[in-house]
């Protein structure tokens, strides 16, 4: 893919949305019925317009004011900065993702007006997001026969553990792959618990987030045989974790979310090292960002691994055109990078800098 880091921005305009969720919208424990964030349209000096979105996990509107303020004071220390000075210039993960979204949305548009591209027919395969049991049993074979093989079960304290462990064993589906993800719900003897009643599931691929702390993680690891997706703690423990690396590397799986993470000692360590197994998922972020981690997840992982992008579902009225398709097991790169359009009418301009 021809390197658009150099290329020249002319000026970024900023712009508020708030678009509304479906109903049961849970962000780290805070319901939520509206997705905020921040849209930037990049122009080059060729005069093309690209867009990135800036969208903070918190969903606060004073991270977002941060995130708007970083944008709106760009200094890059140079008259005409490159894509890649203004990406040195800021340190917050969400703005770099905005950013590094924009630039490859110039890349791949310069490539779509001068040349045949063989990888647009390639995809990227999505996992099918089922956030509790019921969702799970009631849907599972349906979403089978439309091409889903890994689905992602979400569980609390609530749930009867040793039905759902019965259940899931008379479950018999060729090729099926199950992702079990505590959230952090549980506390360290019932996740053990748990998860060994799990291990003897066949098509168990791994257990996310199985612990509240991190002091915890170590002795999970030591107690059970499941393999552990991390997911939280790669913000708030980096460090921590990669000491677990030494010794649990083969049972450990990082799952990164490119807004959060993007540009963090984390995200480096984990994208430069090609024996850490790493998913990538998007984090409720509208049509802009969500195209941006697919892109990311295509360039890191190729298109088989699974990357979970069923936030976008929740999105009730996307402002991004045209709107993807994440009911279906693969989305193609074409799908992904397609020009898109969007409604300004319903944004809120917060200014521009011209650079």
């Amino acid at each position: 893919m021809a390197n658009l880091t150099n290329q020249l921005v002319k000026s970024i305009s900023v712009y508020k949305y708030s678009v509304p969720f479906e109903p049961g919208v849970k962000i780290r424990d805070v319901n939520f019925t509206r997705r905020n964030g921040v849209l930037i349209k990049v122009t080059d000096y060729m005069g093309r317009i690209v867009w990135g979105e800036i969208a903070p996990i918190s969903n606060s509107i004073a991270d977002i004011d941060t995130c708007v303020r970083e944008i709106l004071n760009l200094k890059c220390g140079v008259s005409t900065p490159s894509f890649l000075e203004i990406l040195n210039w800021t340190s917050i993960p969400a703005v770099k993702f905005g950013l590094y979204g924009a630039m490859k949305n110039l890349e791949w548009n310069v490539r779509l007006n001068s040349e045949h591209i063989v990888q647009l027919d390639h995809f990227v395969n999505v996992n099918a997001l089922l956030i509790d049991e019921h969702g799970f049993f009631s849907k599972i074979e349906q979403l089978y026969e439309k091409g889903f093989k890994v689905f992602k079960l979400k569980i609390d304290e609530k749930v009867n553990y040793k039905d759902l462990v019965s259940r899931l064993e008379k479950i018999r589906i060729e090729g099926l792959g199950l992702i079990v993800d505590f959230n952090r719900n549980f506390e360290l003897g019932t996740a053990v618990r748990v998860a060994n009643d799990l291990s003897g599931i066949g098509y168990l691929m791994y257990i996310e987030d199985p612990v509240k702390r991190i002091g915890e993680l170590e002795l999970f690891i030591d107690n059970t045989e499941v393999n552990i997706g991390v997911d939280e703690f790669l913000l708030s423990d980096w460090k921590i974790v990669e000491g677990y690396l030494e010794g649990y590397r083969d049972r450990l799986i990082m799952v990164v979310k490119p807004s959060v993470l993007f540009g963090t000692e984390c995200w480096d360590r984990v994208i430069n090292d090609p024996s850490l197994r790493k998913v990538f998922t998007s984090c409720w972020e509208i049509g802009v960002g969500t195209r941006t981690v697919l892109m990311i997840s295509y360039e890191i992982n190729g298109g088989e691994v699974h990357t979970g992008v069923n936030t976008y579902s929740y999105i009730k009225d996307d402002i991004c055109m045209p709107h993807l398709d994440v009911e279906k097991p693969k989305i193609t790169i074409r799908e992904i990078v397609t020009p898109i359009s969007i409604d300004e009418t319903k944004l809120e301009y917060l200014g521009e800098v011209n650079i």
